[in-house]
Order: structure tokens, then sequence, then C-alpha cells
């Protein structure tokens, strides 16, 4: 489809379980890009088990999360990106000039992350907004339900450098 109609999973767009290592999700091509929206729970659930049996080494850029292609909300039913049980996750990229992604029009927060650790949301995030100009006055904002992000329970070593957060 062209991305505009909503073909719901019955739970999560991308589900990563427990011992999962060395994943990318999207890139910083336009053509890595997913539409990961519409879904019945979250846009991308990263489920480690405990701190024995963790989500490692995730990276994930340039993908709309909760958005249709048109940059019109397509929400998912409860957060963008959960995170749990996980280390060394990386959201975006330092590359201004790569494919910016979007977590944004999500029915609860736009990023979830609870026991984890070394967490970073880097400059290509944006939250809560539905398409960027470069000019703020034109940025059109698609606020995430709850929050853009929440740190929940026993999270370490998380690195925000995400420049629009709305």
């Amino acid at each position: 489809q062209a991305g505009t109609t909503t073909f719901a999973n019955a739970l999560d767009g991308i589900y990563v379980h427990q011992m999962s290592d060395q994943i990318t999700i999207g890139g910083t091509d336009p053509a890595d890009r997913n539409i990961i929206s519409g879904n019945s729970r979250h846009g991308i659930f990263l489920d480690g088990d405990n701190t024995t049996f963790p989500v490692t080494n995730i990276s994930m850029d340039g993908n709309l999360i909760g958005l249709s292609a048109g940059h019109s909300p397509m929400p998912n039913q409860e957060h963008g990106i959960a995170i749990s049980y996980s280390r060394y996750v990386t959201i975006g990229s330092n590359d201004h000039a790569a494919v910016q992604q979007f977590i944004s029009g999500n029915a609860h927060d736009g990023i979830l992350i609870t026991s984890s650790d070394h967490v970073d949301i880097l400059d290509s995030t944006l939250i809560g907004i539905a398409d960027w100009t470069g000019d703020t006055a034109a940025d059109s904002p698609a606020g995430n339900g709850w929050n853009g992000m929440r740190l929940a329970t026993d999270v370490t070593y998380v690195t925000v450098n995400s420049w629009k957060v709305a």
C-alpha cells in the first residue's frame, strides 16, 4: 500500500524479544524508511526478559512511527516505541542531513523506557511533530497522547540529543 491506509497488527508493529542482538530498524537512506503506525499496541516493542536476557545493540532511524506516509496522524494504540530490559539502544543518528525519524501521534507515550540502560536518542529524531521544514513557525505538531518521552522504573545512562521535541 501507499502508507496512507491502516492495516493494523493485532499487537505490535515490530516485536523484538529477549536475547535479540545487532538489529537495525530503518536507516539513514529514505529507501530504508518504515511506516510503523496504526498498530493495536506499540509501534516497536523491545522486550527483554530481565537483566539475564536483555535485548541489546538495537538501532532505529528514519522511520515514521505513529504517522502515515503523508505525515498525518495514524496512531499506534499504545506507545510509539516501548523499551523494556534493553541495553545499548540508539534511536536516530547525529546526521542532520539524514532522513528524519518521526515519533508522533501515538495514543500513549512517543517513547517509553523502563528497566533499561545505555539508550541514546539522537538528533535526527523528531518527537511530537508531523512535518519538519526547518522553520519552527511552519512545523506541524502531532503530539503523542501522554508524553513525548517517559523514563520509568530503573532507567540509567540515557542521553537525549534530539533537538526537536514538541
